[in-house]
Parts: C-alpha cells; structure tokens; sequence
C-alpha cells in the first residue's frame, strides 16, 4: 500500500502548485523589441520523489515553452529553479548535471522534514503570489506593497552572458572519429564530451582566440563544421577518451590547454566557490562548473562520474522584513540562483535556465552537497 502523503502544514500539494504556478508571467523576447510578460498556461506537472518516498519538488512545463521547479515544503524558497524557455522532460535522459541537482534538492527536503525545522517569516512570506512573480521576472520592490524598500539591499541580476546553446552531438561531433554510435541524434560519430563542449562555448563567447577560427560561422544552436573543429582541437587538447556512451575528459586540464593551447592569459581551476563565480559574472566572465555523484565503496566516499557546465549568470532576490507600520526592521533572507548552461541541446529540449544555489549546510556528511563541486574561474583571453 502506498504510503499517505503528510498533511502538515509545511507539505505542499499539487494542486497548491498548479494555483501558484497558473497566475505567474513569463518575460518575452521575440528579437523586435522590449521584453513584455506573458502569462502561460500549465501544460503538465511532473513529480519528484524524494529519498523519503514522497513528493519533494514539482516540475511544472508550459505550452510552447518555459518551465518552473517548486518544492513540495514550504520551508524552502519556492521557486528553486525556472526558465522561460525550454522544456524540462523528466522521462527523458537527464544531462549529468541536472540528475545531481535534483538529487541533491530531493535529498535535502527529506532532510528538512526529517529535522522538524520550522518555517521562517521571509520564507513564508516569499511564497506569496507576488513575492514569487518578482523571483520570476526578476524586478525590485514596488512602493504599494514595500512603502520602505529604499533601505532594503536591491535584487541583483547579471546574464546569461551566452547565446548559445550546443550539445556534443550532430554538428558539433562532425570532426571527431565515427564509432558506429546509435544513440539518438548522432551521426555515428563519438559525443564530443561535456568538459569541450563547456570550454568551445566560453572560447565561442570570448571569441578568442581572434585569428585563429571563423568565429561568425558559429552558430548559436546549430552545429557548424567550424564548430566541430573547435570542439575537435578542444578534445584533443584535452586528451579525451572518445566512446559511444561517453566521452570523458578532466576539467581539471582546461586552464592548461587554455593558457599553452589557446592563449589565454589567465584560467584558474579550484573548489566551487558561490561568491568567486558571481565576482566572474559581475565581469563579464562565465565560469566553467564541474559535479559528480557521491559514491561509496567500503563506506569510504568517492567521486563518481561527472559532468562539465557552464555557469554564465546569477540573481539574487531579497525577501524583507517589515513592521506593522511598513518600514524596513533591518532583517531579510538572500536566495541565489545561478544561470547554468548545461551543454545539452537536443529537440530543443536543452534545461538550461536559473537554479537555486545549494548552499545548503546541515552539518551531516550525509548532506555534503558540495562534495565534488569545482570551478574554472578567472578565463581571460
């Protein structure tokens, strides 16, 4: 018999989420002028289950396009990740990266319940209607309902830097050896890997090096021969191991072949760090980000396979708190999202979009989320 789903007062329900998630506007742009807000209509709501069997977020997809990610605890923030754009199919094979963080994110909310921690006043007030369409479109505080904003820290938004959206194969596999692969949407031809594909995409925002590839025959989400010949000399650069299933190489590498490849200046590889990577983007710079599922052998924690990304945006929202007489108290909750770039583009279903930063610290090995995050950072040509 299926386990009854708690009816606390934390737990959020499906149809909660399909109330919320119906009255949120998307921003539009079509290329031809201003961005405008469009209200979209929920197509379908998918569930995650958790490790504690129940429901720990909801993946809410659009018509036509865009998707929202919403915890089924209200202790969390509750947007935890959304984009315009795109569709989230959760049947499909997920890119590496997403599959972690939503582990990661299922995870934690059975963690939460487990700790009977209780639900903050920010918290609270951020799953207010408002609250979560300011998260989505971005914008600051609005006089009607915040009288004393002036003294509240300002939302912050940079990016995303990119325009373009590349996945390792078809045209951007091109040049590489033909394996006989059958995987969908191959030529035959090994996947390029995920650790190229994130570096061709920097060097393809860079531009750089100048004299050495036709930059403009590029495309932003169409493969190109002079594409896969970027992605082609990255790979060997880089010293990849080609195979049907998986093409493995060590981020670790992409500074070197970087600065004595490519001519970079500067390219640095080191531990994630949330508050080096939004410095990065405030200038203009994308961060390569790199993850891999925790394992175990023997009891002992090993990193498993991983996966490579870029990280090419950030926003930050303010969640303030007010007296009775609407002035600021001085006391208000941050929440990051980062704009990732997953490298995975296929039937125009590619993730890509903002996710909650999971600074997540529950003091419990058991919860180390950032176990094997790492970061190139400092990618100047």
């Amino acid at each position: 018999m299926q386990e009854e789903i708690p009816k606390s007062d934390n737990f959020v329900d499906k149809e909660t989420i399909l109330g919320l998630a119906s009255q949120l506007s998307f921003t539009t742009d079509d290329g031809n002028g201003p961005k405008s807000s469009v209200l979209k209509q929920v197509e379908d709501i998918g569930v995650v289950t958790g490790t504690d069997n129940l429901p720990s977020c909801y993946i809410v997809n659009y018509e036509d396009s865009g998707f929202i990610i919403m915890p089924a605890d209200n202790r969390l923030t509750p947007v935890l990740a959304h984009s315009e754009t795109g569709k989230f199919a959760i049947a499909g094979e997920l890119p590496p990266g997403v599959s972690e963080w939503l582990e990661e994110t299922a995870a934690y909310v059975s963690y939460i319940r487990e700790s009977d921690e209780e639900q903050t006043g920010n918290v609270a007030d951020a799953w207010n209607p408002i609250s979560v369409q300011r998260i989505i479109i971005g914008g600051g505080g609005n006089d009607e309902f915040e009288p004393d904003w002036g003294q509240c820290p300002q939302n912050e938004l940079v990016g995303p830097l990119l325009t373009t959206a590349w996945h390792q194969r078809d045209g951007f596999n091109n040049l590489l050896q033909y394996g006989g692969c059958n995987t969908d949407k191959t030529n035959g031809r090994y996947p390029a890997g995920c650790v190229a594909i994130a570096v061709a995409q920097v060097m393809r925002y860079h531009e750089f090096p100048t004299t050495s590839y036709f930059w403009i025959f590029m495309l932003d989400r169409t493969g190109t021969d002079e594409a896969s010949r970027l992605v082609s000399d990255i790979g060997t650069a880089l010293g990849t191991e080609y195979s049907c299933e998986k093409s493995n190489a060590e981020t670790s590498k992409v500074p070197e072949i970087l600065k004595n490849r490519f001519g970079y200046s500067s390219a640095v590889y080191d531990h994630f760090n949330v508050d080096i990577v939004t410095a990065n983007l405030k200038q203009r710079r994308p961060v390569i980000l790199s993850g891999a599922r925790k394992e175990y052998a023997l009891g002992l924690p090993y990193r498993g396979d991983g996966h490579a990304w870029v990280c090419d945006g950030y926003k930050k929202n303010i969640q303030c708190e007010y007296d009775l007489n609407g002035r600021f108290n001085g006391n208000y909750t941050m929440s990051t999202w980062l704009y990732m770039n997953w490298g995975w583009n296929i039937d125009n279903t590619n993730y890509n979009g903002w996710y909650s930063w999971n600074s997540w610290d529950t003091n419990d090995g058991e919860y180390n989320f950032n176990y094997t995050k790492k970061m190139v950072y400092n990618i100047k040509p």
